[in-house]
């Protein structure tokens, strides 16, 4: 029942922000969280009992209902109240259904997403300012959509994306995260979508078939990285050779245990329950605004990330004690009721979505309209896979920072482009990332 309900709130919001020409931003990616974690994944979780053991899935699924009850609930008010408000004033923007992005700008978000790459490889990238490179390492994705979605299929700005698709792989591959090439198969259809809105069939069925691909080869990769970087070509053979149906039960079973929110709320308030954990009455809130605090200040600053990426997991029994290379924060909503009893999720999920609003809100303000809607995209794949406050705050902060640095650098946005080349502004297109009954003039 809660999974119906997830599924159509959700499938609702979603539909009307495209019909609204708001895709992406804060909103839409809490948005299509609720779709993808909560709705399909508790859904996949009930079509596949052979996940989990029976014990572990018993002690899960008792859990589980005291939680999605007020999550729902809340849920449906945070809808309602977002769809009204959207539908009483809109939200100002002054972007074009497309707007048209400037190769130097995509060459500055491919570099600053190198240079996070190659931030994130060191021990400071853990803390403090450090901090900033693992932000700048995620901008490869709005910098992917973008150069999928306006670049021409000739002169440089092709060989942009190239650079932009290619980095993308590299990362991906050279990495234990399966989520990476994920990321990669995810912005390449997204991007598609805002060019081809309607093959919007066709791009979705080809994502699909790219993830029966490219997730037996993410699990194979993290198994066997050694083997794998050493032999490729031999890797993705194996993997080409697997029955359709086998990567169908992977295909499940890999959406039903780590794109699924409900498993670990399921997980977390049977250890509330079983007395494993106490109520926080708020502190991890408190830890996400301490995290902030530079550690050239604080020298002997805790590093959060640890206890509620590496600890916490392994203390409710989401992921094994044996399991030393897995980090998995929980989402956002299980670490809520971490803190409160779960009808309080009755009041928080509406505080959750109103501050996602303002971040939204705020980014109307920024002029540069590349900067705009890169920092709209960020926020957007944030949220599409929230975890811990404390995560969650750093990078909303940095890719905040960055934002408001870039904007006043930037200066003009895309119509004043439009009037130095010559060319007609489109006037009556409404913005791709926020949404406006206003035209831009």
């Amino acid at each position: 029942m809660s999974a119906a309900g997830f599924i159509l709130l959700s499938g609702f919001a979603l539909l009307r922000a495209w019909t609204q020409r708001r895709p992406f931003g804060a909103v839409v990616g809490l948005h299509a969280n609720i779709f993808l974690f909560h709705g399909l994944g508790l859904a996949t979780y009930l079509a596949a009992p052979g996940v989990d053991s029976p014990e572990v899935r018993l002690r899960v699924m008792s859990a589980i209902p005291s939680v999605s009850g007020p999550l729902l609930v809340g849920y449906a008010i945070a809808t309602y109240f977002g769809s009204s408000r959207h539908g009483r004033t809109g939200l100002p923007g002054r972007s074009a259904f497309l707007n048209p992005i400037r190769i130097e700008w995509l060459v500055v978000l491919t570099v600053l997403s190198m240079l996070g790459y190659w931030g994130s490889r060191f021990e400071l990238a853990n803390s403090g300012a450090g901090t900033i490179f693992p932000v700048l390492k995620t901008l490869q994705y709005p910098c992917l959509l973008l150069a999928t979605a306006t670049a021409r299929l000739d002169g440089w700005s092709f060989a942009v994306w190239l650079v932009c698709a290619g980095f993308s792989l590299i990362t991906g591959w050279f990495t234990g995260w399966r989520s990476e090439l994920v990321l990669l198969v995810t912005s390449i259809a997204l991007g598609a979508v805002l060019r081809w809105p309607k093959r919007i069939s066709l791009i979705a069925t080809a994502g699909i078939v790219s993830m029966l691909f490219v997730l037996p080869l993410a699990n194979l990769k993290k198994a066997n990285y050694e083997e794998v970087s050493q032999d490729p070509l031999a890797a993705i053979e194996s993997v080409l050779g697997i029955p359709i149906l086998e990567r169908l039960s992977f295909f499940t079973e890999f959406w039903a245990i780590r794109v699924n929110a409900e498993r670990e709320i399921g997980f977390m308030q049977a250890a509330v329950d079983g007395g494993i954990l106490e109520l926080q009455q708020g502190k991890t809130f408190t830890d996400g605004l301490l995290q902030m605090i530079p550690r050239a200040v604080w020298t002997s600053k805790p590093i959060y990330n640890s206890f509620y990426g590496y600890t916490v997991p392994r203390v409710i029994g989401l992921v094994h004690s044996d399991d030393t290379g897995t980090s998995n924060a929980v989402n956002v909503y299980a670490e809520f009721i971490f803190n409160f009893r779960p009808f309080h999720l009755i009041w928080g999920v509406p505080l959750i979505f109103w501050l996602a609003g303002k971040m939204d809100g705020h980014a109307t303000k920024l002029r540069n309209a590349t900067v705009r809607d890169a920092y709209l995209l960020s926020l957007f794949f944030l949220l599409l896979q929230v975890t811990s406050i404390v995560n969650t705050t750093t990078y909303l902060l940095w890719a905040t920072v960055l934002a408001k640095l870039a904007d006043p650098i930037g200066g003009a946005d895309a119509r004043s482009f439009h009037r130095r080349e010559g060319r007609r502004w489109p006037t009556q297109q409404r913005d791709l990332f926020v949404g406006s009954n206003r035209v831009a003039r």
